[in-house]
């Protein structure tokens, strides 16, 4: 239930961010130190957009902030 809300939440800024969300897929890391979800979405967005991994998340995430 929370992996769909954090999909959600990451369609709605990918959406905000006019960055597509083909390829989105939320995860359970295998190692714990990782985080409790995560995605590689800014890894596989980063060649397309010719931008950085972070700062495509950077973006992803100033957009999550401004969902809440």
């Amino acid at each position: 239930m929370l992996k769909a809300e954090i999909t959600k939440l990451i369609k709605i800024a990918l959406e905000k961010c006019s960055f597509p969300s083909d390829g989105l897929v939320v995860t359970a890391p295998t190692q714990e130190s990782f985080g409790d979800y995560a995605t590689s979405l800014p890894l596989q967005l980063a060649k397309t957009l010719k931008k950085s991994p972070m700062e495509i998340g950077q973006n992803i995430c100033d957009a999550i902030g401004k969902t809440k």
